[in-house]
């Protein structure tokens, strides 16, 4: 909830306006405490036989000891009590520090929490003019990651600068860290609060393969990033959307390299030729529409083909649930570019076969090791129906796009602003919350993007498919 902050007349800043919290009764009840104990003191003082003759001729010794024996009782419940309290202080505090994974982990979230309601009052953000006494300021939460921080800031009434509001939270971390940055800033999905992620800007994330050996990571998988490796059973087909020059065509290269080199048997439906070039990683390339809508065909007739194979495997193991490797069935993927390029160049009938056929693909393949990976320019629902859309489990978006488009492509908006050079988001499901930062592979530094290891990657595939059935 938000706090309300008071202007010193003197120091002319804003300071918080204390009120009854649990830490302040526990404090006030140890006060208590201590008068108490005081009281009891002159209380057994009195009741003594000896020195306590005075006091007793005053008030009279029945009544002092009645007073005694009433005061004990209000004593134990004054302790009862601060212990209850201080039960309940515990009790949230490992709450606290059972969430945050660690106590170290905890007092860091303290403060920065403490840091950036700090910087939100110095620079009076928050829904104020300097003519006002008192400032109310929203409550700040804190949670810290393994490779990220995020920073919630209730949004008040008037809170609509949300750059202001970046740099604020930026400007709060220093020391160890210093080099931590917003790099996301968004409104929550109910718009009650605003959501900033930040990230060590000194560790990037880029995967560099400097060899196909660091490519081969065994059937289904796929590295995408430094951190971030997807097992295509257990999260099936990819779709990766951006405008030219934002780096799809190099994210796609990699993933098709990383296919290659497994047992995976790839085949192409390519929009705008762009695939053309390495089109010998290809089972089957296909560019105009009706070699794309008879390899799409193809792909339907071996959904039912292992459908009857993986049936025959549960019946022969006894096992119900079976994954497409429990049952040896290899990866198939359907790698498609530019499907907006696909659909413009057919007529109506052709493009409700395409779709038709695509559906199936998405829906009855993630079970039989049939996946679709995807990349185009245009993420709208008029090119992807929100049917097709939700079975994507890992969708990427790079470069610069609005919330709109932000919306379409991840399904929550990912930042407010611009998107820097090689980079982009991604959602994973299982993986990811929130749309995470995501960094454009480089394979280029070692030259892995030249035909030769299109070649090389090609050839160990195959070595590797012939190997696995002579076993």
């Amino acid at each position: 909830m938000s706090k309300i902050y008071e202007k010193n007349t003197q120091s002319k800043r804003y300071e918080l306006k204390q009120g009854f919290t649990l830490n302040t009764t526990i404090i006030a009840s140890l006060g208590l405490i201590v008068i108490a104990e005081l009281i009891a003191y002159i209380l057994r003082f009195a009741t003594d036989e000896k020195r306590g003759q005075i006091p007793q001729r005053l008030f009279g010794k029945g009544t002092i000891q009645a007073v005694a024996t009433g005061f004990n009782y209000l004593k134990f419940g004054i302790w009862i009590l601060t212990g209850v309290l201080i039960v309940i202080a515990a009790a949230r505090c490992m709450q606290h520090v059972q969430k945050a994974g660690s106590f170290k982990k905890w007092l860091d979230e303290r403060r920065l929490e403490k840091a950036v309601t700090k910087a939100l009052v110095d620079t009076l953000s928050v829904n104020t003019m300097k003519e006002q006494s008192r400032i109310e300021v929203p409550d700040v939460e804190v949670e810290c990651k393994d490779e990220e921080i995020i920073v919630k800031i209730e949004r008040l009434a008037g809170m609509y600068e949300l750059d202001t509001l970046k740099a604020d939270v930026s400007s709060s971390f220093k020391n160890k860290y210093s080099n931590y940055v917003v790099t996301t800033a968004r409104l929550s999905n109910n718009e009650n609060e605003f959501i900033f992620t930040l990230e060590d800007l000194g560790s990037d994330k880029t995967f560099v393969p400097k060899s196909l050996d660091d490519l081969d990571l065994g059937n289904y998988n796929l590295k995408l990033q430094e951190g971030l490796t997807i097992n295509l059973e257990d999260r099936p087909h990819l779709a990766i959307f951006g405008k030219s020059g934002s780096k799809k065509t190099t994210t796609l290269q990699l993933l098709l390299l990383e296919l290659a080199v497994s047992q995976a048997k790839l085949y192409a439906c390519d929009g705008k030729n762009e695939l053309r070039s390495i089109d010998f990683i290809f089972t089957r390339y296909a560019s105009d529409t009706t070699k794309i809508l008879e390899l799409t065909s193809e792909f339907i007739k071996e959904l039912t083909i292992r459908e009857k194979y993986k049936d025959g495997q549960v019946q022969k193991l006894g096992k119900m649930g079976l994954k497409a490797s429990e049952c040896g069935l290899k990866p198939m993927i359907l790698v498609t570019d530019e499907v907006s390029a696909i659909l413009a160049a057919m007529d109506k009938k052709e493009q409700a076969q395409f779709m038709a056929n695509v559906t199936q693909i998405v829906m009855k393949g993630r079970s039989l090791g049939i996946y679709w990976i995807m990349a185009n320019q245009d993420p709208s629902t008029n090119v992807f129906p929100q049917a097709i859309r939700a079975q994507f489990a890992t969708k990427i978006l790079l470069g610069n796009a609005n919330q709109d488009i932000q919306k379409m492509a991840l399904g929550e908006v990912a930042t407010v602003g611009d998107v820097e050079d090689f980079r982009g988001y991604y959602v994973s499901d299982g993986l990811t919350k929130q749309p995470q930062k995501f960094y454009v592979p480089n394979i280029f530094e070692h030259r892995l993007n030249d035909l030769e290891t299109f070649k090389k990657a090609k050839e160990r595939g195959d070595k590797a498919w012939e190997k696995s059935f002579l076993q």
